[in-house]
């Protein structure tokens, strides 16, 4: 193994090794065939790392996860292959000193966490899967991307997310790996030219307080106990879709828009006594315009 100053290879041959060393462990976090295409955010990412870091000590180093996902996530926001351009990150500083990161010190933990990231404008399709390397992640706004077609299953390994506005863009669908994340708090997939039905396993997401599927083209109705598991939610917004059935009992919200669907029946009873406390009405704003209701 070559020998390396604060991260730097000291000579050719050492510079090999760093290279060898660096290839062997991220193979196990990316394909070796995505590290060795000079078009992807990963080949920059590891060449970044053999040319300029100088924390990173191979080998088995814990920071190595966050510090190459970290990178990623940067080559792909910005679409940047100039690598000496790219050397204006510091090869010396924690990922958290870029100013693309918002981190915390957990304390308990020998490392600061990205805890969300600030993204920049670019027409990314998907987010790399690199992304499950930053499992601090608490907040997650897609919404400036603008193009996203579909969302990485490594999502699962975010573990603390709470909150995911992937707004504005135009995933077609739900996407599956949002039924996994069920730390959500805040959820907001308004503006994607969604079709179909809502799956089930939405109103299973148990921990959400913020909803909103504004602006789609949904369909099927909304099962009258959806609201039974989301007992902490507060804000519903299905307006402007193509739902049809009752409108689901609200309960417990603060604002609930169910306007343009195709709601039919009656307005449904919002006081209920047999409700515990905790569910009692809270309801401030209400919008149930341009249904069929009776």
């Amino acid at each position: 193994v070559g020998l390396f100053v604060n991260g730097l290879a000291t000579d050719n041959s050492d510079f090999s090794s760093k290279k060898e060393l660096l290839r062997e462990e991220l193979k196990e976090l990316t394909p070796a065939a995505t590290i060795d295409d000079p078009s992807t955010p990963q080949h920059m990412a590891f060449n970044w790392l053999v040319t300029y870091d100088r924390i990173i000590k191979l080998p088995m180093d814990p920071a190595l996860n966050q510090r190459y996902g970290a990178l990623v996530i940067y080559f792909a926001m910005t679409k940047n292959l100039d690598l000496a351009a790219d050397s204006l990150l510091g090869g010396d500083e924690h990922e958290c000193d870029w100013g693309f990161f918002n981190c915390i010190d957990f304390g308990t933990r020998p490392d600061r966490q990205i805890t969300s990231i600030n993204m920049e404008p670019t027409s990314m399709k998907t987010l790399p899967p690199e992304i499950g390397l930053l499992t601090a992640l608490e907040s997650l706004d897609l919404s400036v991307l603008g193009e996203l077609e579909s969302l990485p299953s490594n999502l699962t390994s975010l573990g603390s997310l709470k909150s995911l506005d992937v707004s504005r863009n135009v995933l077609g669908s739900i996407p599956t790996v949002i039924y996994e994340l069920s730390s959500l708090e805040y959820l907001d997939l308004s503006l994607n030219e969604l079709e179909g039905t809502i799956d089930e396993a939405l109103w299973n997401l148990s921990q959400l307080q913020f909803l909103s599927l504004e602006n789609n083209h949904l369909t099927g109705h909304v099962p009258t106990n959806a609201m039974d598991s989301l007992s902490r939610l507060e804000q519903l917004n299905l307006g402007f879709n193509n739902l049809s059935g009752k409108v689901p009992p609200f309960y417990g919200l603060v604002s609930a828009i169910f306007e343009y669907n195709y709601f039919t029946g009656e307005i449904p009873a919002v006081f209920n006594e047999s409700k515990s406390s905790m569910n009692t009405l809270r309801l401030e704003h209400l919008d149930l315009a341009w249904n069929k209701l009776s």
